[in-house]
């Protein structure tokens, strides 16, 4: 009966997220939209997801039964959401416009937006694309930093030009291929959880999510399309088929480049086999690089998109922030401008990173269940360093939480919608707010709560060791 009440509780809050979107219509001026009320209900929706998965071992149903109603729910929550007005979000542009050039036969990389938006009688431009986009102005003036070409991988761009050849310039064809992407990854998240012999119920954590919910089938934003990826890499790898298992970790990284972090985790149990770790780290990086060299060319391009995002970008960060400011502190005592602070910062994070991944892999697997706590330790830690840490990308880590249910990371849920608050403060002249205060209540208590989970850890195993 729990199941039930939860299933209608969490379909009422999205039907309550799909009300208000209208009032988010981009005519409507940004002082004007309801953010408080839709920041609101947002949170209260995660607030009693999270409330229910956290007690989600307490119930006792007909497994055969809990899935079809877990199944049914998340659909229906779905559906509600791609008929929806996206809340906030643009992105969805930018990939409406990179699938029709790569389905027109032209390359992603090559040209920025801002080119077709001011450059229409530019002969040196493809006159198709001249036409699409004089067709199709008013999603290129829409685009967010048109001045940049695009730093989506390969894969990705295959994708977006797939729901363009199904129909041009279509979100919600963009949306149901979404969610038919979602559905392969609820059924092989089904096939983890039965290999590794974790509940079937927990196919929750990720099927109800409103975050996910919201995120991608209102705002459409692309990050589940790496899931099946990731989820099919990891099945091969417990059934032994190692060769296709680094293919498509291959294809993972041809979505999102940080998937490229859990290559370590797979390798380790090949050291001592130096014949096979070469064989697969070779597989890899050949394959790797074939697929990515599109983007990886592009990236010496001043209009470069990846390289403007990893040179600059910073949203929403934590820790990332307190290293900068680190680092423009010191810099000027060294004689050197603060303004490199940014790169330092980078690879600074770059190099705890790698300290991390090296300390966690140290040893041998300890059993199946050991490859995924340590891959959601790894993506944590990339999450929580990273220069943006945006709603959509706490998302990387929900496939994983559905297999290692850590609470702390699941309160992030809850605390994500905040960062939605930006829109409130800034178009009143009061960003400060947001980023000197607003931030910290996303991250502070699940950081508070990780804190007194090591400390508690360290207490229990020193006070095992004395009893021994």
């Amino acid at each position: 009966m729990s199941f039930i009440i939860s299933g209608l509780i969490i379909l009422v809050s999205i039907i309550s997220l799909n009300l208000i979107s209208p009032y988010f219509l981009e005519e409507k001026n940004l002082i004007s939209q309801p953010v408080i009320e839709f920041v609101l209900l947002y949170i209260s929706a995660c607030l009693i997801y999270f409330v229910f998965v956290v007690r989600i071992k307490r119930y006792r149903v007909k497994i055969r039964h809990l899935l079809v109603w877990i199944f049914i729910v998340g659909i229906i929550a779905r559906l509600i959401m791609v008929i929806s007005t996206p809340i906030l979000e643009v992105d969805f542009y930018r990939y409406l416009w990179d699938g029709a050039v790569t389905a027109n036969g032209y390359n992603p990389y090559e040209y920025s937006p801002q080119e077709f938006i001011k450059g229409k009688s530019n002969e040196k431009l493809p006159e198709r694309l001249r036409k699409l986009s004089i067709n199709n102005l008013k999603t290129l003036e829409k685009i967010n930093h048109p001045q940049l070409k695009s730093s989506y991988p390969p894969v990705t761009q295959a994708v977006f030009a797939f729901s363009n050849l199904i129909k041009p310039f279509s979100l919600t064809t963009w949306k149901v291929l979404l969610l038919i992407i979602d559905i392969i990854t609820f059924f092989l998240i089904y096939l983890v959880l039965k290999k590794l012999k974790i509940p079937e119920s927990n196919l929750i954590i990720y099927w109800w999510n409103p975050l996910l919910i919201k995120e991608v089938f209102n705002s459409g934003h692309m990050d589940v399309i790496i899931f099946p990826f990731l989820l099919a890499c990891f099945l091969l790898y417990l059934s032994k088929k190692y060769l296709f298992s680094f293919a498509v970790l291959c294809a993972a990284v041809g979505v999102k480049l940080w998937p490229v972090l859990l290559l370590p985790v797979l390798l380790r149990n090949f050291v001592s086999d130096w014949k096979k770790f070469l064989k697969y780290f070779s597989i890899f990086s050949v394959l790797t690089f074939f697929i990515l060299s599109p983007l990886i060319f592009s990236f010496f391009d001043q209009a470069s998109g990846l390289q403007a995002y990893s040179r600059s970008w910073q949203n929403n960060d934590s820790f990332f922030r307190i290293i900068l400011a680190a680092a423009e502190f010191v810099l000027p005592l060294f004689g050197y401008h603060p303004g490199h602070g940014q790169l330092v910062s980078r690879i600074a994070v770059g190099l705890v990173l790698i300290f991390a991944i090296v300390y966690l892999i140290k040893n041998k697997s300890d059993g199946r269940l050991d490859y995924f706590k340590i891959s959601l330790v790894i993506i944590s830690f990339a999450f929580f360093l990273s220069p943006a840490q945006f709603p959509w990308y706490y998302l990387w880590m929900l496939p994983f939480l559905t297999i290692i249910p850590y609470k702390p990371l699941l309160l992030l849920t809850a605390l994500m919608p905040l960062y939605y608050l930006r829109y409130y403060f800034e178009p009143r002249g009061q960003y400060e707010i947001y980023y000197q205060y607003i931030v910290w209540l996303e991250y502070l208590p699940v950081l508070a709560w990780i804190l007194y989970d090591l400390i508690k850890s360290r207490h229990f195993k020193a006070a095992r060791l004395i009893a021994n």
